[in-house]
């Protein structure tokens, strides 16, 4: 066991005082949040699981101790995110499950909805379209009754004429 200035902990394999990246990990942080997989020799995560206290926990890559490459989290609001990350950002493609049942399927910039996407409603509604750098969206809908039309959202969601 290995415990940091910062009071984090870490128990696994150890070779020479460095830590074995190809070994699995556990770390145990200072807040006690948890995290488990596999680290570079300063501690730094490379991979695994992070459990936070709240109840929220994601599982993928890490660069520099944030949240970076193809990983998936859950929130402790019910929501789920599976996709891309950069910095700690969704960013690139990913697909986010609400916790109310619906789901949005797209691209994303540094934690915003941008570009492409298909939006589907827990009521079986579904648009195709595209989310603006401003918040705003337009597309095309795809109602449970099977009509159609064409709509420009505000970034509340509410519909522009």
């Amino acid at each position: 066991k290995r415990v940091y200035a910062n009071g984090h902990s870490i128990s696994g394999t150890f070779d020479n005082e460095e830590i074995d990246k190809s070994k699995i990990i556990n770390v145990t942080l200072k807040n006690g949040d948890s995290f488990t997989g596999t680290v570079n020799p300063d501690g730094s995560f490379l991979h695994g699981k992070i459990i936070l206290n709240n109840g929220e926990w994601y599982e993928g890559n890490f660069k520099d101790n944030k949240l970076h490459g193809y990983g998936r989290n859950h929130f402790k609001n019910g929501d789920e995110y599976v996709g891309d990350w950069k910095d700690g950002n969704r960013h690139g493609y990913g697909t986010m499950y609400y916790a109310n049942g619906d789901k949005y399927v797209g691209r994303w910039v540094n934690d915003e909805r941008l570009g492409k996407h298909t939006y589907y409603w827990a009521n079986g509604n579904k648009c195709e379209g595209e989310y603006f750098a401003d918040g705003t969206a337009s597309g095309k809908m795809y109602y449970a009754d099977g009509s159609t039309g064409y709509g420009h959202w505000d970034k509340d969601g509410k519909p522009v004429n």
